[in-house]
């Protein structure tokens, strides 16, 4: 908690304006709407009592605004990202730092359901091979269409037949 009898009024809607994570206004915005000048804030925030007041005051609506944190990052992992599954077993102590929560995840699938996870890995095995099969073509292809350019390129035409040519 700020303590309120250390800082005035203004300094107090400051700290404020400063801890609120949805203003998106500069800090010499918020300066001015506390009613301070511009660049007055750097001032006031080598103060160690008025940075700490913010940021007491930051982690307060931070507290408040986690709920709605977690939920974004449930609907996150819900549909599928794998850094915001990992994350939020993190922070549930599920498991530790540096454990690849891919494996953990593919772990229990196919513990829950072996035939399935044989069944869905073979199919996403064939669906990266194909892929590969595509991408490999493309790259084939365009290397020979580079190779037909170049050629065409070093074709020199005789000047008296360049306008036959044009004509075409």
């Amino acid at each position: 908690m700020v303590p309120t009898k250390k800082f005035s009024a203004r300094q107090l809607r400051l700290i404020e304006l400063l801890a609120d994570l949805d203003d998106t206004r500069s800090k010499d915005e918020k300066s001015v709407a506390a009613g301070y000048a511009a660049k007055h804030i750097y001032r006031l925030q080598k103060d160690p009592h008025f940075a700490g007041a913010v940021y007491q005051r930051m982690k307060s609506h931070l507290r408040i605004n986690l709920l709605r944190v977690y939920q974004s990052l449930l609907e996150r992992a819900a549909n599928g990202d794998i850094k915001a599954a990992e994350l939020i077993l993190k922070s549930a102590g599920e498991i530790q730092s540096g454990v690849n929560v891919q494996t953990n995840v593919m772990q229990s699938a196919y513990h829950d359901d072996p035939e399935g996870f044989r069944d869905a890995f073979k199919k996403a095995q064939e669906h990266r091979e194909e892929r590969t099969r595509k991408a490999r073509a493309r790259h084939k292809m365009e290397v020979d269409r580079q190779e037909i350019q170049k050629q065409l390129d070093e074709i020199e035409i005789p000047e008296n037949d360049k306008d036959d040519i044009s004509d075409y």
